[in-house]
């Protein structure tokens, strides 16, 4: 049987992905390549964008800002970049949640091979953080993350 769509029909639509847009932020290219893949396989997300820095990120959320489109509803972080870590993309991305409404839904997955390295409070002071992963990614923590965000979405 084929199924002809004569409309513009979104992955999201056709396979219920529950994101739109996702950006991961890391600085190993191997691992964004494998976790790109595996967010396509899992269908977690219709669109995953990857910047190494973060000033390529902050640079990225910027300009989909300033269009109005491609706002990422979940950022997966790794905590361990060279020149800015992940904490001083925590406090800027404080400081846009200030000025951009349209951030308010976005959340924040921290991914990190050093994730018990960093004391709780320091990470549980941020609201917008949805959880903290250890790397590598796994389908299984995505699938987690998929309920995680249909139960928020059921309670709001």
């Amino acid at each position: 049987m084929c199924i002809h769509i004569k409309q513009k029909t979104t992955l999201k639509k056709i396979t219920g992905t529950p994101f739109e847009n996702v950006l991961l932020i890391d600085d190993e290219e191997i691992d964004n390549l494998i976790n790109e893949r595996l967010m396509q396989v899992a269908y977690f997300a219709e669109k995953v964008h990857v910047r190494t820095s973060v000033p390529s990120a902050l640079n990225f959320l910027y300009t989909v800002l300033n269009k109005g489109e491609g706002i990422p509803e979940v950022i997966f972080l790794d905590l361990h970049l060279p020149q800015h870590d992940g904490f001083h993309f925590l406090l800027e991305f404080k400081q846009m949640l200030l000025k951009y409404d349209e951030l308010k839904n976005t959340r924040i997955v921290i991914l990190s091979a050093f994730i018990n390295k960093y004391p709780d409070h320091l990470l549980d002071a941020h609201n917008f953080i949805m959880d903290k992963v250890n790397k590598p990614l796994r389908e299984e923590v995505l699938e987690d993350l998929k309920r995680k965000h249909t139960l928020q979405a059921i309670a709001s």
